[in-house]
C-alpha cells in the first residue's frame, strides 16, 4: 500500500501536537504546588490566582455558612423548624466537631457575637478554654513542645458549656426546638460515617507520623485495614462519640463538667500527663459581655468581640481607615490598609484578658475611640505619616512583644428569617491541637497562653511580655 506524503505530514503533526499537549498537561497537573509547597502550607502566589470555583449562594429567607459540608444543612434544618439563629449555630457547631476534627471539638472553645434585630441588642459570649488551676509559669521547663502536644498541653474545655449557656439564654431561645434536636443530626453522622474532605485528607497526610505515635488519636484517624491515615473519600465513623453525645442529650453540659462523664474524662487526661482536676471542670463558667462597637462610613455600625478577643484591634484599624481611605481601590489604598494593620497589631501586644489583668483599661478604651485613631494613636502623628512610605518601625512593632503571633481563625455564621445574625469564631493553632483523643473527644492546647516562656493564663488571644500573662 502507499500513503501520500502530505497526508503523512498532517498525521505526524497531529500526533506531535497531542503529545505536546499531554506533556504540558502532566507537567502542570502533577508538579508540586508553588515550588514544592504542599496545599496545606502554600507560599504567597507571585501571579494572580484563578477565581474560586465555589458557587455564590443567593438566599431569600436565611443562610448558614459553615466549614463542614453537612453542617450548613443541619443549621438550615433547625431554622426550618422555626428555631433561632443561635440554635442553628449550636447544631452546626456540634456537626463541625465531627466534620472538621482537625479544627475543633468538645475539647475546644469559641467566641460568639449575636445580633437580635427585634431589640437591636448585641450579645457577646466568651467561651474560651482556661488554664487548669495547677498551671504554673515554669511547668513546661522551657520545652515549647509540651505546651502544644500531650496531656500537659490540655486546657479546661469550654465548648460544651458555651453551647448550653446559649441554649439556656431566655432571650435567644425560640421555644420551638429541644436540646435533643441540636445534637441528634451529629449523632447520625457519627454512626453512619462522614467522608474525608480534601482539606482533612491533606491535614491527616501532613501529620501522619505524629498521629501514628499517639495511640489515642490513631484510634480514630488511622484506617486499621491499611494502617495509614484515612484518605480522601474514606468514611470515618465515631461510635464512641455518638455514645458520649447521647449522654449529653440526657444530662446536658453538666455531663462533662459535673456529671457522669467528668471522672473518666479527667482520669484520661491525667493518665496522659495532664493536670486538669474535677474541680477545674466544675468551676468553669462562660462570660457574657457588651460588644466593642464603632460607627463607620455609610451609616454602618460594627459590633464585635471585646477582650480577650481582638475586637479592639479591628475597631482601631477601621477607625484609622474610615478617615481617609477613598471609595476606589488602587495600590496606594492597599498600602495604607497594610500600614494601618501593622500599627494596630503593634498595639495588640499591649492587650490581654480584662478578667485577670487590671491595667488593660489604660489601653483598651483609647484604642477603640475614633479620636485616638485619627490622631494616630495619640502620639502626635497625623494620618499622613502613612502616606506613600512605610510606617516607622518603632510604631509598627510594640516594645512589649514577647512571642510569635501565630494562629488561624475559623468562622461559621448564620442569618435567620427574622434577620437575627450569629457569628462564631474559634482559633486553630496546631494540627490537630494537643493531639489527644479521649472518650469525650478532647483536643485542645495551652499554646495560646504562652510567649517565649510558659505563663499561667486564661484563654489569652495574643502573646506578649506584659498584659496577656494572666492567671488561671
Amino acid at each position: 500500500f502507499s500513503i501520500k506524503r502530505p497526508r503523512v505530514l498532517v498525521v505526524c503533526s497531529v500526533v506531535l501536537l497531542v503529545l505536546l499537549a499531554l506533556a504540558v498537561g502532566l507537567y502542570f497537573g502533577l508538579r508540586p504546588t508553588l515550588d514544592g509547597d504542599t496545599g496545606l502550607n502554600p507560599r504567597n502566589p507571585t501571579s494572580p490566582l484563578p477565581p474560586s470555583d465555589s458557587p455564590m449562594g443567593v438566599f431569600w429567607d436565611a443562610s448558614v455558612a459553615t466549614n463542614g459540608y453537612p453542617c450548613a444543612i443541619i443549621g438550615r434544618d433547625i431554622l426550618m423548624k422555626n428555631g433561632s439563629a443561635t440554635e442553628a449555630a449550636i447544631a452546626a457547631l456540634f456537626c463541625e466537631g465531627v466534620a472538621c476534627p482537625q479544627s475543633m471539638g468538645l475539647g475546644g472553645g469559641f467566641f460568639m457575637t449575636i445580633y437580635k434585630r427585634a431589640t437591636g441588642k448585641v450579645y457577646t459570649l466568651d467561651s474560651r478554654e482556661v488554664a487548669p488551676a495547677a498551671a504554673t509559669e515554669d511547668m513546661f521547663h522551657g520545652d515549647s513542645n509540651l505546651s502544644q502536644r500531650g496531656g500537659l498541653a490540655v486546657a479546661v474545655p469550654s465548648e460544651l458549656k458555651g453551647y448550653q449557656a446559649l441554649f439556656d439564654h431566655p432571650e435567644l431561645r425560640s421555644g420551638n426546638v429541644d436540646w435533643r434536636d441540636l445534637i441528634e443530626p451529629t449523632i447520625k453522622l457519627c454512626e453512619e460515617g462522614l467522608e474525608v474532605t480534601p482539606y482533612l485528607a491533606n491535614v491527616l497526610q501532613s501529620q501522619e507520623e505524629s498521629i501514628k505515635n499517639r495511640k489515642t488519636l490513631g484510634d480514630i484517624l488511622i484506617n486499621n485495614a491499611t494502617q495509614k491515615v484515612w484518605q480522601l473519600g474514606d468514611k470515618i465513623r465515631r461510635p464512641q462519640l455518638a455514645k458520649t453525645l447521647r449522654i449529653i442529650i440526657s444530662e446536658g453540659a453538666e455531663a462533662l463538667y459535673n456529671g457522669s462523664l467528668t471522672r473518666d474524662f479527667v482520669k484520661d487526661i491525667r493518665d496522659l500527663g495532664g493536670i486538669i482536676t474535677e474541680e477545674d471542670m466544675a468551676n468553669y463558667s462562660v462570660k457574657w459581655s457588651d460588644p466593642v462597637s464603632a460607627q463607620l462610613r455609610g451609616n454602618l455600625t460594627l459590633h464585635t468581640m471585646p477582650l480577650p478577643g481582638s475586637g479592639d484591634v479591628l475597631v482601631f484599624m477601621l477607625n484609622i481607615l474610615n478617615t481617609f481611605v477613598p471609595a476606589h481601590t488602587d495600590v496606594l489604598t492597599y498600602h495604607r490598609i497594610t500600614e494601618s494593620m501593622k500599627y494596630a497589631y503593634g498595639r495588640r501586644t499591649e492587650l490581654g484578658d480584662t478578667n485577670f489583668v487590671h491595667n488593660i483599661g489604660d489601653v483598651s478604651p483609647p484604642l477603640v475611640s475614633s479620636f485616638f485613631a485619627t490622631t494616630f494613636g495619640g502620639i502626635g502623628y497625623s494620618l499622613n505619616i502613612i502616606g506613600d512610605g512605610s510606617l516607622p518601625l518603632v510604631l509598627s512593632r510594640s516594645t512589649t512583644t514577647s512571642g510569635e503571633i501565630c494562629c488561624n481563625l475559623s468562622i461559621i455564621s448564620d442569618i435567620c428569617y427574622d434577620e437575627n445574625i450569629v457569628a462564631v469564631q474559634w482559633k486553630l493553632w496546631l494540627y490537630p491541637n494537643s493531639q489527644l483523643h479521649t472518650p469525650s473527644t478532647l483536643r485542645r492546647s495551652l499554646d495560646s497562653c504562652i510567649g517565649n516562656h510558659v505563663i499561667k493564663c486564661r484563654s489569652v488571644q495574643m502573646p506578649s511580655a506584659n498584659a496577656p500573662f494572666t492567671y488561671p
